[in-house]
């Protein structure tokens, strides 16, 4: 019996080793492209979560603002007088 040529032998050999190529080309451009949806999707939830960090901030600015106009406007005293009802709850 006669046996695979050379040749042929290393053409099956590099058909075989260009699938295993081509195989993990694509397996890792999949990873890739999984990974950078991933990383989108985690970048998007964090985009929202600052953007409502950012709205929460500002409102409380808004609201130390008014605090602060009340007790220049009213005095301190005054200020603290309203608030002892509150304090004691």
């Amino acid at each position: 019996m006669v046996q695979h040529s050379f040749k042929d032998s290393i053409n099956g050999r590099v058909t075989d080793f260009e699938k295993v190529v081509k195989k993990f080309i694509r397996n890792n451009y999949r990873n890739q492209r999984e990974t950078q949806e991933t990383i989108w999707g985690i970048k998007m939830e964090y985009d929202g979560v600052l953007k409502s960090h950012a709205s929460a901030i500002r409102k409380l600015e808004a609201q130390v603002g008014n605090l602060a106009e009340t007790i220049r406007d009213r005095g301190l005293v005054d200020f603290l007088v309203l608030l002892k009802p509150t304090l004691e709850i």
